[in-house]
């Protein structure tokens, strides 16, 4: 009894590493995704998308962020714009937010990652 928990629990430890590079390597479980995503703005002076609901708390913290950076961004909920929801699709949404920029995607809320895709000074946090 005693060998056959040995064998199964170094099989385990052996194949499970396996198992779960070849799962993350099948999806893209990454947060940032480069690209080209110029075609989804619907206009060349809007720079930053956010795909969104309107009951996401995490939708609310980034808009609040952009409005907190002047940011200037496009709001498009999910729930409630066809157009939206393609998109959504079309990126293969899983969740939101969704921050978009012409060559970048943020999956989630990252103030961290939207700081490095603005490149925005966190002096303002430093105290004096």
């Amino acid at each position: 009894m005693f060998g056959l928990c040995v064998f199964t629990l170094v099989t385990l430890t052996l194949t499970l590493p396996v198992i779960f590079n070849y799962l993350f390597q099948e999806k893209s479980l990454s947060l940032t995704e480069q690209g080209e995503y110029a075609n989804l703005f619907p206009s060349s002076d809007i720079q930053v998308l956010l795909l969104s609901t309107q009951s996401c708390q995490y939708c609310e913290s980034t808009r609040a962020y952009f409005k907190s950076n002047n940011i200037k961004f496009l709001n498009l909920d999910i729930q409630k714009s066809e157009d939206a929801a393609k998109k959504f699709k079309l990126l293969k949404g899983q969740g939101v937010p969704i921050v978009i920029s012409r060559n970048q995607i943020i999956r989630g809320y990252s103030p961290e990652l939207m700081n490095q895709m603005f490149a925005i000074s966190m002096s303002k946090f430093e105290k004096n």
